[in-house]
């Protein structure tokens, strides 16, 4: 099980997931073949949908921390520029955001920052 699926799973048990890449390193991934990708990407997505009213909404309420980890010390060094942001680590920052939304903007404009 990928540490994500582990992660989302306990988060939204009723999420269907569809894992067909596993990754080695940041230029590497193990991968099942393409058929039986599609074969399971469809399958889940069909149990899914026909559950979909299972599924309970899912929202974050309230402020929010967020923590990114990037490929690069440069880019890390790059994001930690703005002053709501700290660089806890030579890859990863950190910082405050009143709700997911604004953290959402944060992210988006942090990604285009680092690169």
């Amino acid at each position: 099980m990928t540490d994500w699926k582990r992660k989302y799973g306990e988060l939204i048990p009723e999420v269907y997931f569809a894992t067909v890449k596993q990754t080695i390193n940041q230029f590497t991934a193990r991968s099942i073949h393409p058929k039986k990708a599609q074969e399971l990407i469809e399958r889940q997505t069909k149990e899914g949908w026909m559950n979909r009213g299972n599924i309970p909404l899912f929202s974050i309420d309230g402020p929010v921390t967020v923590e990114m980890s990037f490929n690069t010390t440069g880019f890390a060094e790059n994001a930690a520029i703005l002053p709501i942001v700290d660089q806890i680590d030579p890859s990863t920052v950190t910082f405050n955001a009143s709700n997911i939304i604004e953290g959402y903007r944060y992210i988006r404009s942090l990604i285009m920052i680092a690169n």
